[in-house]
């Protein structure tokens, strides 16, 4: 089984419009609500893949988490949240079909985590590492929660036997790493910015992420977008375009290549074909609205034409 953990979920409200008019008054043609949050768009990409997963983490108390429960549970996603007080947040998106633009609106928790709150989460992230092969801690952190947060809930994870996964960024990644994951999926700005230093060339990329190996980490990916990714896997570094794809919404589309990656290696794939599968997950998601819901056909016919190469 796979773990996701969130600890900023949120309802994400996707409005199309034939086109934004900013600062005048809009009409979309279709809104749709679903569950997000990076975690739990890693949970959706994974049983999208046909793996089996939980999704944890903080969840409020109102309507809008009653409304991500319930999207979940039609997504066949199982989900065992700590409840706190107030209520999930809403996060808009604006797509523009004239512009060929998208526009996100990320509101800050709209609930408050207390100390207890914390205590709890990391009694269920133990519970469920013991019974998992990844967990995976996605998305910003809380503004109650420290930055070492996701360092604590790491080892936890790691003594119950499990491999973590860190996607995040700032002072939330800084010091998650200290708890030496498995794994972290950083873009090429967080990485600079957690390295305190430019990387303007493919090597100079690599180097930073075997310098992040360094401090205990075992696979770096590096996501790019429209450029593919870069990674290291023990002393293996790896180049991989993107392949060519409509794209109908970039978000959550590094949510699906973590999902992908990670489904991979659970099932006992090697690195590149881990990468393959990570990268075809990411282009399925790019086709659709909804962040972090690959089609898992799809992404079995884009596999092959991912090309990863060892360098």
């Amino acid at each position: 089984m796979i773990t996701t953990v969130t600890t900023n979920t949120a309802v994400d409200v996707a409005t199309i419009l034939d086109s934004l008019a900013v600062g005048g008054v809009n009409r979309s043609s279709e809104a749709t609500l679903h569950p997000g949050g990076k975690g739990v768009n890693v949970a959706k990409a994974v049983r999208a893949l046909e793996a089996d997963v939980v999704a944890t983490g903080f969840v409020g108390s109102g309507p809008f988490a009653s409304s991500l429960r319930a999207a979940l549970n039609d997504a066949g996603v199982e989900h065992d949240f700590v409840e706190v007080a107030g209520d999930t947040r809403l996060t808009f998106v604006l797509y523009d079909m004239t512009g060929g633009s998208e526009t996100i609106v990320n509101n800050p928790a709209a609930y408050a985590v207390a100390a207890a709150d914390v205590a709890r989460l990391s009694e269920k992230v133990g519970e469920y590492a013991a019974r998992s092969s990844y967990v995976v801690f996605s998305g910003s952190l809380p503004a109650e929660c420290a930055p070492e947060t996701y360092r604590d809930l790491i080892q936890r994870a790691t003594a119950a036997g499990a491999r973590a996964v860190l996607d995040t960024s700032g002072p939330a990644l800084a010091a998650g790493l200290r708890g030496a994951p498995f794994m972290v999926k950083p873009t090429l700005t967080e990485l600079e910015a957690v390295l305190e230093r430019r990387l303007r060339s493919q090597d100079a990329i690599l180097n930073g992420c075997a310098a992040v190996q360094q401090m205990g980490v075992e696979v770096v990916v590096v996501s790019m977008g429209a450029h593919g990714a870069l990674a290291t896997f023990g002393d293996e570094r790896y180049v991989v375009p993107a392949i060519p794809t409509d794209v109908v919404s970039a978000i959550g589309a590094g949510d699906a290549m973590v999902a992908g990656i990670v489904v991979a290696l659970e099932r006992g794939l090697d690195p590149p074909k881990g990468l393959a599968m990570g990268c075809a997950a990411a282009a399925s998601s790019l086709r659709r609205y909804e962040a972090g819901v690959p089609v898992a056909d799809e992404v079995a016919a884009m596999q092959p034409r991912v090309r990863v190469e060892c360098v």
